[in-house]
């Protein structure tokens, strides 16, 4: 792997990385679940489950990554993601 090419992967890793923490959805998701009418408790309980969420798969997400590679792994996690919100949003 030359320098230049190291140099590019780690630039695109820390823009996902940056883009992931603004969490620009939240405020939107509220909203949404605010018209679905959820009770309050309901909005913050599935805002707790979805930043457990980050908690319990990141050591698996780091085993499962050994086994695909880093990219395919980061390539999925927003699908993870949207899947889990989709769930999450059923069940509550």
């Amino acid at each position: 792997m030359t320098d230049a090419s190291l140099k590019k992967d780690v630039f695109f890793y820390y823009l996902f990385s940056f883009c992931i923490g603004l969490y620009l959805a939240n405020g939107t998701t509220v909203l949404f679940e605010q018209a679905l009418n959820f009770s309050y408790f309901q909005i913050f309980f599935a805002g707790g489950l979805y930043m457990l969420m980050f908690i319990f798969f990141e050591i698996p997400s780091g085993a499962f990554a050994d086994l695909i590679g880093r990219k395919r792994s980061l390539m999925m996690n927003p699908v993870r993601l949207i899947l889990y919100k989709i769930l999450i949003l059923r069940k509550v």
